[in-house]
């Protein structure tokens, strides 16, 4: 009577081929992981240096605008000093004019054109005042725009050192959940790669058992049937 056959061990070098394959598995996954990140990154990277150069020109058009006030203050300034010189002259051609009619004039209208001389003077001293106070007001204007401007600008270079701290921290924190969930899945999968390997032998050594317990029985029915039948 043909014996038994026993049960074939697993194949290694089959194990080993799988083992490779699921490492290199893991191995595409860590690369894919790593990729994403990378394009995360270089997205992130790609929207700083966006704010930079929005950044770099409103700084630009900052110092642009404070040019233009300068030049605007500067042309103020020359033709203040253009429309006092020609006030000057004005004034001089005047007195020319009222030291020859003066000559020719009685005491009574040289008094007086006098009089509308200094209310001339004090009409010229009242607007040379205003002009000042027009200049003042202009410059005063200008710096508290520029300072509103530099502020506005150091507020905004806050936020987005904010923003881009933020979205730094929370691709580390991501990562690193990503990897403890990474590393959890491993330990459990490991954890049952081992049950399963305790299961298999427990199931080999009972198969083992129970292939010397059919082997005992055959001996005996052979050794029981070689009894009975006498002369073989």
């Amino acid at each position: 009577m043909p014996s038994p056959k026993r049960p074939t061990l697993p194949d290694e070098p089959a194990e080993s081929l799988l083992d490779a394959r699921e490492a290199r598995r893991r191995a595409e996954q860590d690369e894919q992981l790593l990729a994403n990140r990378i394009a995360l990154l270089r997205q992130e990277e790609a929207k700083a240096w966006k704010k930079i150069k929005q950044t770099k020109e409103r700084a630009e058009k900052i110092l642009d605008t404070r040019e233009e006030n300068k030049t605007r203050v500067a042309k103020q300034r020359r033709d203040a000093r253009l429309a006092k010189d020609n006030e000057t002259k004005r004034l001089r051609r005047k007195k020319q004019t009222r030291q020859d009619h003066s000559r020719r004039l009685g005491d009574a209208e040289i008094e007086s054109k006098r009089e509308k001389v200094n209310e001339i003077k004090r009409e010229k001293r009242a607007l040379q005042q205003a002009k000042a106070r027009r200049t003042q007001e202009m410059q005063s204007m200008a710096r508290q725009r520029v300072g509103e401007m530099r502020r506005k600008k150091a507020e905004v270079s806050e936020r987005q050192r904010r923003v881009v701290q933020s979205k730094v921290e929370k691709s580390k924190e991501d990562y690193n959940r990503r990897v403890e969930e990474e590393e959890k899945a491993l330990r459990k999968r490991e954890k049952d790669v081992r049950k399963m390997e305790k299961r298999e032998r427990e199931l080999i050594e009972r198969l083992k058992r129970t292939q010397m317990v059919q082997s005992e029985a055959y001996a005996q029915l052979e050794q029981t049937l070689n009894g009975g039948s006498p002369g073989r």
